[in-house]
Protein backbone atom coordinates (compact mmCIF):
# COMPACT_ATOMS: atom_id res chain seq x y z
CA UNK A 1 0.00 0.00 0.00
CA UNK A 2 1.27 3.29 -0.87
CA UNK A 3 2.05 6.03 2.05
CA UNK A 4 -0.59 9.12 1.10
CA UNK A 5 -0.47 12.58 1.71
CA UNK A 6 -3.79 13.06 3.39
CA UNK A 7 -5.16 16.87 3.95
CA UNK A 8 -7.89 16.74 6.42
CA UNK A 9 -10.03 19.82 6.00
CA UNK A 10 -12.89 20.74 7.83
CA UNK A 11 -14.57 23.76 9.07
CA UNK A 12 -12.60 25.25 12.36
CA UNK A 13 -15.79 25.58 14.82
CA UNK A 14 -16.55 29.42 15.67
CA UNK A 15 -19.37 30.77 17.92
CA UNK A 16 -22.44 31.11 15.22
CA UNK A 17 -26.04 31.22 15.36
CA UNK A 18 -26.12 27.01 15.87
CA UNK A 19 -24.23 28.10 19.20
CA UNK A 20 -26.98 30.73 20.14
CA UNK A 21 -29.51 28.04 19.36
CA UNK A 22 -28.06 25.75 21.91
CA UNK A 23 -26.30 23.57 19.29
CA UNK A 24 -22.75 24.72 19.96
CA UNK A 25 -22.12 20.82 21.00
CA UNK A 26 -23.10 19.48 17.18
CA UNK A 27 -21.08 22.17 15.47
CA UNK A 28 -18.14 21.10 17.59
CA UNK A 29 -18.80 17.34 17.19
CA UNK A 30 -16.32 18.41 13.52
CA UNK A 31 -13.11 18.31 15.75
CA UNK A 32 -13.65 14.26 17.20
CA UNK A 33 -14.59 13.50 13.55
CA UNK A 34 -11.08 14.86 12.53
CA UNK A 35 -9.86 13.44 15.45
CA UNK A 36 -10.96 9.96 14.51
CA UNK A 37 -9.88 10.12 10.53
CA UNK A 38 -6.99 11.34 11.86
CA UNK A 39 -6.12 8.45 13.96
CA UNK A 40 -7.36 5.90 11.12
CA UNK A 41 -5.18 7.95 8.54
CA UNK A 42 -2.39 7.72 10.67
CA UNK A 43 -2.63 3.68 11.99
CA UNK A 44 -2.47 3.00 8.15
CA UNK A 45 0.64 4.78 7.69
CA UNK A 46 -0.42 7.88 6.27
CA UNK A 47 0.62 11.01 6.67
CA UNK A 48 -2.17 13.60 7.73
CA UNK A 49 -2.15 17.59 7.36
CA UNK A 50 -4.74 19.61 8.95
CA UNK A 51 -6.33 22.38 7.90
CA UNK A 52 -9.15 23.73 10.02
CA UNK A 53 -11.29 26.40 7.35
CA UNK A 54 -12.59 29.76 8.04
CA UNK A 55 -14.05 32.71 6.17
CA UNK A 56 -13.50 34.54 3.65
CA UNK A 57 -13.95 31.33 0.82
CA UNK A 58 -11.24 33.12 -1.11
CA UNK A 59 -8.76 32.84 1.65
CA UNK A 60 -9.74 29.16 2.27
CA UNK A 61 -9.69 28.59 -1.71
CA UNK A 62 -5.81 30.01 -1.04
CA UNK A 63 -4.83 27.87 1.52
CA UNK A 64 -6.94 24.48 0.29
CA UNK A 65 -4.84 24.97 -2.81
CA UNK A 66 -1.33 25.83 -0.87
CA UNK A 67 -1.64 22.28 0.25
CA UNK A 68 1.25 19.81 -0.91
CA UNK A 69 -0.64 16.45 -0.24
CA UNK A 70 -1.81 13.68 -2.56
CA UNK A 71 -5.57 13.40 -1.65
CA UNK A 72 -8.22 15.68 0.65
CA UNK A 73 -10.09 13.98 3.11
CA UNK A 74 -13.55 16.47 2.89
CA UNK A 75 -14.99 16.82 6.48
CA UNK A 76 -15.86 20.75 5.51
CA UNK A 77 -19.60 20.84 6.43
CA UNK A 78 -19.98 24.42 5.91
CA UNK A 79 -18.82 28.32 7.61
CA UNK A 80 -19.94 29.27 10.98
CA UNK A 81 -24.09 28.97 10.16
CA UNK A 82 -23.50 28.99 6.67
CA UNK A 83 -24.74 25.44 5.75
CA UNK A 84 -24.92 26.96 1.79
CA UNK A 85 -20.99 27.13 1.74
CA UNK A 86 -20.51 23.34 2.75
CA UNK A 87 -20.87 22.43 -1.29
CA UNK A 88 -18.52 25.53 -2.14
CA UNK A 89 -15.37 24.04 -0.65
CA UNK A 90 -16.51 20.64 -2.48
CA UNK A 91 -16.46 23.06 -5.78
CA UNK A 92 -13.16 24.31 -5.47
CA UNK A 93 -11.67 21.17 -4.92
CA UNK A 94 -13.37 20.18 -8.02
CA UNK A 95 -13.00 22.75 -10.61
CA UNK A 96 -9.37 22.44 -9.49
CA UNK A 97 -9.21 18.63 -9.89
CA UNK A 98 -7.87 17.85 -6.55
CA UNK A 99 -8.75 14.23 -5.72
CA UNK A 100 -11.22 14.68 -2.97
CA UNK A 101 -13.06 11.98 -0.98
CA UNK A 102 -16.94 12.87 -0.03
CA UNK A 103 -19.61 14.16 -1.76
CA UNK A 104 -19.73 16.15 -5.58
CA UNK A 105 -20.77 19.69 -4.74
CA UNK A 106 -24.41 19.18 -6.56
CA UNK A 107 -25.19 16.45 -4.43
CA UNK A 108 -24.41 18.38 -1.05
CA UNK A 109 -25.85 21.64 -2.65
CA UNK A 110 -29.38 19.21 -3.03
CA UNK A 111 -28.94 17.87 0.39
CA UNK A 112 -29.26 21.64 1.48
CA UNK A 113 -33.31 21.38 -0.27
CA UNK A 114 -35.11 19.41 0.86
CA UNK A 115 -38.25 19.74 -0.72
CA UNK A 116 -36.20 19.66 -4.61
CA UNK A 117 -34.68 16.34 -3.09
CA UNK A 118 -37.11 14.88 -2.21
CA UNK A 119 -38.98 15.43 -5.32
CA UNK A 120 -36.22 13.55 -7.24
CA UNK A 121 -36.30 10.69 -4.89
CA UNK A 122 -39.94 10.63 -5.55
CA UNK A 123 -39.79 10.74 -9.63
CA UNK A 124 -37.01 7.80 -8.95
CA UNK A 125 -39.43 5.48 -7.71
CA UNK A 126 -38.23 6.13 -3.85
CA UNK A 127 -40.96 6.27 -1.75
CA UNK A 128 -40.68 9.20 1.12
CA UNK A 129 -43.11 10.58 3.46
CA UNK A 130 -45.65 13.18 1.96
CA UNK A 131 -44.53 16.83 3.11
CA UNK A 132 -45.23 20.51 2.71
CA UNK A 133 -43.77 23.60 1.89
CA UNK A 134 -45.07 26.37 4.31
CA UNK A 135 -44.52 29.84 4.96
CA UNK A 136 -46.55 32.25 6.87
CA UNK A 137 -49.02 33.04 4.17
CA UNK A 138 -49.27 29.40 3.58
CA UNK A 139 -50.70 27.80 7.09
CA UNK A 140 -54.14 27.79 5.22
CA UNK A 141 -53.37 25.34 2.67
CA UNK A 142 -51.33 23.11 5.33
CA UNK A 143 -52.59 19.61 3.68
CA UNK A 144 -51.19 16.73 5.97
CA UNK A 145 -52.35 14.43 8.91
CA UNK A 146 -50.84 15.33 12.13
CA UNK A 147 -48.44 14.73 13.82
CA UNK A 148 -46.02 16.34 11.31
CA UNK A 149 -42.35 17.14 12.05
CA UNK A 150 -41.73 20.78 10.73
CA UNK A 151 -38.18 21.68 9.67
CA UNK A 152 -36.11 24.25 8.04
CA UNK A 153 -36.26 24.72 4.54
CA UNK A 154 -32.57 24.51 4.18
CA UNK A 155 -30.51 23.54 7.10
CA UNK A 156 -27.76 21.79 7.22
CA UNK A 157 -28.97 17.76 9.01
CA UNK A 158 -30.70 18.67 12.25
CA UNK A 159 -30.22 22.01 12.43
CA UNK A 160 -33.30 24.05 13.79
CA UNK A 161 -34.96 20.77 14.49
CA UNK A 162 -36.12 20.13 18.24
CA UNK A 163 -38.64 18.60 20.36
CA UNK A 164 -41.03 21.27 19.59
CA UNK A 165 -40.39 20.73 16.01
CA UNK A 166 -43.31 17.38 16.43
CA UNK A 167 -46.47 19.13 16.14
CA UNK A 168 -49.74 17.79 16.89
CA UNK A 169 -52.49 20.44 16.05
CA UNK A 170 -52.26 23.80 14.12
CA UNK A 171 -51.85 25.41 17.18
CA UNK A 172 -48.69 24.08 17.58
CA UNK A 173 -47.72 23.74 13.61
CA UNK A 174 -48.27 28.08 13.41
CA UNK A 175 -45.58 28.18 16.95
CA UNK A 176 -43.45 26.39 14.39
Amino acid sequence: MAILKVGLIYNEPLPDRYGAMGEYEAVADVLEEVSAVEQALLELGHRVLKLGLIPPLEEARKAIQGMDVDLYFNLFEGFAGLPDTEFMVAAILSASGLPYTGSPPAALALALNKPRAKELLSAAGIRTPRFQVLDGGGIGRFGLDFPCIVKPLSEDASHGITADSVVYDEDALLRQ
